[in-house]
């Protein structure tokens, strides 16, 4: 018997040591819930895994893609919707505006609902946007010329000749050449004729008395009648008149949603045509008088009417094309990420198994290595 090495007991620790650590990894699989913690534990396995989830992370990010796209087609759409009830108004009011049994008055009223509904259509075509971007693309209402302040002073100093003077009373410009005399009561001996022409106020002030003197248009001294202060006038911009402007739909477009795994499928919504929307707008804008109201034909509003309805046709197919990606890209990552979990995800109940054989033998070995580490103290009875 030797007493310097205990084989037996060395024997029992090594596998002591073996139980232990398949002991915790059983443990760390079975609280993290993963069969793979490391590379070490299957590296085949962990690049799989590794590669199956980017592509979930993708697919993921895909349909949330498709649904944005869908939500997109789905704003237009319904501003379409609120476009169609008008456009079946306005069919509405271009019949009976050719009733011969209503006055031109009456037409003039038909005309004024018709300028109003004409403008609201331009409006949602030229507004409606999608997380602020426009989802019929960019569309433009047509607008009356602006003016520069140049243009602006010229039109009231046209108003008479230098040292006339002018004042704006009861909505129109009026002009006098009389000589100014501070003495004559409250008019000055001023007496004042309607203008040719009645531009508007464009920042001067009504029942103001002013002279036109050396190009511009200045207040009145009334202790001489002579010029005080030029007036500065602003350019007016031009405004919207309710028509909207033609776009063919041949450039450009409104949004593109890419798609699935690697972004490499789209679908592209393009500019909305407004060709004859345009005409029919147009025709509505100048709607103010009874002979304009029966210019809106009932060909007009069915050409608009058609034109929309093939829009709307286009958003339907494309919004099916998005749904049944989307569901298919949804599909497609349930079956990955089962695929994954096969992969990397630990059987409980297997490892629940492996766990208690492996904690038997730790407790085993535990109990051996006490009895080996007991043995060599039977040499002491063979020296007494």
């Amino acid at each position: 018997m030797r007493i310097n090495h205990n084989i037996s007991a060395m024997n029992t620790y090594r596998q002591y040591n073996v139980n232990t650590k398949n002991s915790n990894k059983s443990m760390e699989k079975l609280s993290s819930g993963y069969r793979i913690n490391r590379a070490a534990d299957d590296a085949a396995g962990l690049s799989i895994s590794e590669k199956m989830r980017s592509q979930i992370r993708g697919l993921n990010q895909a349909t949330r893609n498709a649904e944005d796209g869908i939500s997109f087609i789905q704003t237009a759409e319904g501003a379409l919707n609120e476009v169609s009830d008008m456009l079946t108004r306005l069919k509405e009011l271009a019949v009976q505006v050719q009733n011969g049994t209503y006055s031109a008055d009456d037409k003039a009223n038909i005309g004024a609902e018709m300028k109003a509904l004409g403008t609201a259509i331009g409006d949602i075509y030229v507004n409606t946007k999608f997380n602020g971007i426009e989802v019929f693309g960019k569309q433009e209402m047509e607008a009356t010329a602006g003016k520069s302040a140049a243009e602006v002073k010229a039109e009231i100093t046209a108003l008479g000749v230098n040292g006339n003077y002018i004042k704006h009373t009861g909505g129109k410009w009026q002009v006098s050449t009389d000589t100014f005399d501070k003495d004559d009561g409250p008019t000055y001996g001023l007496t004042f004729s309607e203008a040719a022409t009645n531009p508007g106020l464009n920042g001067l002030s009504t029942d103001t008395l002013y002279i036109i003197d050396g190009g511009e248009i200045k207040t009145v001294d009334v202790s001489d009648g002579t010029g005080d202060e030029a007036f500065t006038f602003a350019a007016v911009p031009g405004s919207p008149d309710g028509a909207l402007k033609a776009n063919n739909g041949a450039t450009g477009e409104a949004a593109k949603i890419f798609y699935g795994e690697d972004a490499t499928q789209s679908v592209t919504i393009g500019v909305a045509v407004t060709t004859n929307l345009a005409a029919l707008t147009a025709a509505t804008a100048a709607a103010t008088s009874g002979a304009a109201a029966e210019a809106v034909t009932v060909t007009l509003v069915e050409n608009a009417i058609t034109e929309v309805n093939t829009t709307r046709a286009g958003y339907g197919a494309l919004q099916n094309q998005l749904e049944h990606a989307a569901n298919n890209l949804s599909t497609t990552k349930e079956n990955l990420q089962s695929a994954e979990s096969r992969v990397r995800d630990v059987d409980m109940a297997e490892e629940m198994m492996e766990y208690t054989k492996n904690n038997i033998l730790m407790q085993a070995a535990q109990a051996m290595l006490a009895q080996a580490n007991a043995q060599p103290q039977g040499i002491l009875q063979l020296l007494h």
